[in-house]
This record gives structure tokens, sequence and C-alpha cells, in this order.
């Protein structure tokens, strides 16, 4: 659609992943800018991107 292959790796085994668990794109208008991958660590109470 915007010119780059995109899927939610979460559902891929961990061995396989390109990026990481749940990598997003970010899009500035209709132009792909970035990935980002964040994580949650609960146990700190920290949001890693």
């Amino acid at each position: 659609m915007f010119g780059f292959d995109y899927g939610i790796e979460c559902f891929v085994p961990e061995a396989k992943r390109k990026y990481g668990y749940f990598c997003v794109p970010v899009m500035m208008g209709k132009s792909f800018m970035a990935r980002m991958d964040c994580k949650s660590h609960r146990d700190e109470s920290r949001f890693e991107i």
C-alpha cells in the first residue's frame, strides 16, 4: 500500500522475527518515516520505545 511490507510480528516465531514483537510503522502524511518497536516493562513501570 505505501511501498513497504508490513506485518505484525507478534504472530511470527521469535527466531524468525526481522524487527520486534510489536513493531509498527510511523507515517508522516503518506510517507513511511520509520519503524517503532514498543515494549512494556510492567515490573519497572516503564514503557520503552
